[in-house]
């Protein structure tokens, strides 16, 4: 839809008026959450001393799921329908990542309990995120209706569903370790012997060989979701490049095309951080609606089979950039090397393997301590989030807002120039989908930014210079070019 369609088609929707428009649901879950505080303890030398303590939280989010029921985002959907007579002209790739099709969401949540750094206002601090979603759901037809052309016609009945909020499953690239008399080494030390019919085992030490798949973090646009204290480690700075270097090693391993390599000015190095991911699984609702909308991968005769309504329970994980124990101090430009307690180095380290010291390292993996196993898939957050969510179709009232020159500028990865006096989109329906994100972003927070169109444009620029750290936008140009949110010209 073009730009210049987008006031008419907010009021609209708005006075409830049906158009072409991405499958929109309000969102709500109840978590808890690990986080910190910071207690004074006295180490072994009687000095009394500030250190980070771990503590469960809770919080509430709320916000908007928006559903790319329209396949926007989706290459194979773009070009089915530029063969089949569409005017769009693609010239900009769908999506570098997978293709979810119509299963494609986006996550708008704010969390109005996250802490708030000291001096900071609240409002422009707990802001609104956009997180990577994919939803997929199954209809169960109970009531045995049907219609004169001899097909199920039942106007609702019982849903189940899958919602997956984060980053795409990537190959690995760290193994684990083991604590054994002789030191510390890898599990797979050498090569296990392989059974008759077995695929052939990976050789001795192979990277990735801890798991089966590792979850990739999306230009961390979920920074600060969970508070102050959830988003990028300046506390490890220097710490024998400890922090950098795992960083590094993991960018170079799975983030490619999303990549996040921004130095702070004063130090070397990538600094640390990881993004959010919650999944989660629920039982509720579909409806048909005379609407024809489209719906979770469902489209033709089944357009007005709609998800209605979903609940259920979700497990995650969130990045924190403090360890149990770490010292608190200032930092100078240059930074400060960091000190551990003595009494902290086992009361921090409680993993079924820890090593031996802080700082030890096996065959570059200098941050053993932040690899988590859960099932099949490797992490990289830290901590925990556990809780249960909802989400509830919006009929009418969608939140729409129209999009500016410089922000699909943004977007476009500059295809489109700041000062142009028009754009139009390259796949069909894309602005209502990216227009629709921003109408959600500024409902739960005007003061959010949706995309930053002057200064720094990434998170990882904006939260390493004083006057934006804390001002980071929903969207990203990274992100969009990623998930395929930047199809304009």
């Amino acid at each position: 839809m073009k730009k210049l369609m987008v006031t008419a088609l907010t009021a609209a929707v708005a006075g409830g008026a049906f158009a072409v428009m991405p499958q929109v649901y309000d969102y709500k879950a109840s978590v808890k959450h690990m986080y910190a505080k910071r207690i004074n303890v006295r180490d072994m030398n009687n000095t009394n001393r500030n250190v980070y303590q771990k503590l469960v939280k809770s919080a509430s989010l709320k916000g908007y799921l928006v559903v790319d029921s329209e396949g926007a985002t989706s290459q194979t959907i773009i070009a089915d329908k530029i063969a089949n007579g569409s005017t769009a002209a693609n010239g900009y790739p769908a999506t570098a990542g997978i293709d979810h099709g119509r299963n494609r969401a986006f996550l708008v949540v704010q969390n109005n309990s996250a802490t708030v750094p000291a001096g900071v206002n609240a409002r422009s601090f707990r802001t609104a995120k956009i997180l990577p979603a994919n939803i997929e759901v199954n209809f169960i037809d109970t009531s045995y209706r049907f219609g004169a052309d001899g097909r199920p016609n039942a106007t609702s009945g019982l849903a189940e569903g899958y919602l997956y909020v984060g980053g795409e499953a990537v190959g690995p690239v760290r193994a684990k370790l083991d604590s054994l008399i002789a030191g510390i080494t890898s599990r797979i030390a050498t090569a296990p012997t392989v059974g008759p019919g077995q695929p052939a085992a990976p050789a001795a030490g192979t990277p990735g060989t801890a798991g089966m798949a590792m979850i990739q973090d999306y230009v961390w646009q979920s920074c600060y979701l969970f508070g102050e204290y959830n988003g990028p480690d300046y506390e490890g700075r220097n710490l024998a490049a400890w922090w950098q270097a795992a960083q590094t090693a993991i960018d170079a391993g799975f983030e490619t095309d999303v990549q996040i390599a921004t130095a702070v000015p004063g130090w070397t190095g990538t600094y640390y951080f990881h993004d959010t991911w919650m999944n989660g699984s629920g039982f509720g609702k579909f409806i048909r609606d005379v609407s024809a909308g489209t719906c979770c991968g469902f489209s033709g005769t089944s357009a007005t089979a709609l998800l209605n309504t979903l609940s259920g329970n979700l497990k995650g994980g969130l990045f924190l950039c403090t360890y149990e124990g770490l010292l608190h101090t200032s930092y100078t430009s240059n930074g400060q090397v960091i000190t551990w307690l003595n009494l902290v180095q086992d009361w921090e380290d409680q993993w079924f393997t820890p090593l031996a010291n802080p700082v030890q390292d096996y065959a570059g993996d200098q941050d053993q301590r932040d690899l988590w196993q859960d099932g099949f898939a490797e992490l990289n957050t830290t901590d925990i989030i556990t809780g249960t969510w909802s989400i509830k179709r919006r009929a009418n009232n969608i939140p729409v807002a129209a999009l500016t020159v410089p922000e699909v500028s943004r977007l476009s990865g500059g295809t489109v120039a700041a000062n142009a006096a028009n754009y139009t989109e390259d796949a069909d329906d894309l602005e209502d989908l990216v227009s629709t994100l921003k109408g959600c972003a500024l409902r739960l927070n005007d003061q959010t930014i949706f995309v930053a169109t002057t200064g720094a444009a990434e998170t990882a620029s904006r939260v390493s210079t004083a006057a934006t750290r804390y001002s980071v936008p929903a969207l990203t140009p990274q992100f969009a070019r990623y998930y395929g949110l930047g199809n304009f010209r």
